[in-house]
């Protein structure tokens, strides 16, 4: 998938909805939108617009809407893609990290992992962007089975980050058979057509969601809740100059562990003396895993929306560590997952990672 043809798609999305001829017209309310093949809905401002891109042998679909004020669109687009039956996840990651390349405009200045439903792999971006103004723009993509799913907001800063964009992000939701699904006029790309043949001979139509098994870990005294594959042990952990108290299981080749560090000296100290504090813990945290230990990507992460902090990897020969670390006042949050690359990339491992939260 190019970038020309993602941008292509989006920009026909977001300039569908045009301006109304009646500029003292209010907005409509958010409604609820149902895809016309059932496959998904979302809250619009009003009806959106269809347009459709056809390249590379695979159709885009995207429904905009561009409220009367011309500050920003809201888009919800699909496409269907050649992907082979039974992929493994972390060939699904990276195949989401390029999707991520191709469809978002500008500059990437956050981007971390999510869930939708608990269950699919997805991206949430926001880039700044300056055409065809300055602002923002706001995309989380999600892979269900042999379709990619964007979920877009651009526009001006303040378009993109008030109420009703979150709302709309919020609302897309997936509805009725959760197996890959194409677009009306059939499948014209061989490949495409192989993968689903595939799917469907080793997975009934209507695939029921499994079971989420695990632990669910409410710290009283760290303040925090995670979802852990199997049901860890309390503990402490020796990280730099500073004591976690941590939960830890291993399991299925790979070591989980989330924990907490308190550091009172921080409770006077600038902004950036507490970016240099969270450094230090990423860094740290990397010098775990051993002599050989190497940094690879870093990503801005934020937690609640208020809480940022790192999400990092590092490798030790052929070892691997995923990791996050939050400060949250003088409360410092850690959590990794250590073992061998494709245990690390399990969906049990973003489940972990995403479930974090902090509790009152």
């Amino acid at each position: 998938m190019t970038r020309p043809v993602m941008l292509a798609a989006v920009s026909a999305a977001l300039l569908a909805g045009g301006c109304q001829k009646f500029k003292d017209l209010m907005n409509p309310p958010m409604a609820e939108f149902t895809s016309p093949d059932g496959k998904w809905k979302a809250k619009f401002p009003g009806s959106p617009r269809e347009q459709s891109k056809s390249a590379l042998g695979v159709t885009f679909t995207m429904w905009g809407k561009e409220p009367w004020n011309g500050k920003g669109a809201y888009a919800v687009g699909f496409g269907d893609l050649p992907i082979p039956a039974n992929e493994p996840d972390h060939k699904r990651q990276e195949r989401l990290e390029d999707l991520v390349k191709g469809a978002v405009a500008g500059t990437v200045r956050e981007s971390k992992r999510i869930l939708l439903h608990g269950r699919y792999p997805g991206r949430e971006s926001v880039a700044t962007i300056t055409e065809p103004k300055a602002g923002q723009y706001k995309c989380r993509m999600y892979l269900v089975g042999t379709r990619a799913y964007m979920v877009i907001v651009a526009g001006e800063d303040a378009f993109v980050t008030a109420s009703p964009a979150e709302e709309f992000l919020e609302s897309f939701h997936l509805t009725g058979e959760i197996t890959p699904a194409h677009a009306p006029g059939g499948i014209s790309n061989p490949a495409e057509r192989l993968a689903l043949q595939q799917a469907k001979a080793t997975r009934p139509v209507e695939e029921p969601l499994p079971k989420v098994t695990g632990t669910v870990i409410n710290s009283t005294n760290g303040k925090y809740k995670a979802h852990f594959p199997e049901a860890p042990k309390k503990g402490t952990a020796t990280s730099g100059d500073l004591t976690f108290t941590t939960y830890a299981v291993t399991t299925n080749g790979a070591a989980y562990t989330a924990g907490y560090a308190d550091q009172p000296n921080l409770a006077e100290v600038t902004g950036k003396q507490r970016q240099e504090a969270l450094d230090a813990a990423r860094d740290a945290a990397v010098a775990d895993l051993g002599e050989r230990a190497k940094r690879g990507k870093v990503e801005l992460v934020v937690m609640g929306g208020k809480h940022r902090g790192w999400e990092f990897e590092a490798t030790a020969g052929d070892r691997v560590q995923r990791a996050r670390v939050y400060l949250v006042g003088t409360r410092l949050y850690r959590l990794t997952v250590r073992g061998s690359a494709d245990a690390v990339k399990e969906p049990d491992a973003d489940r972990f990672f995403e479930s974090f939260q902090v509790t009152n």
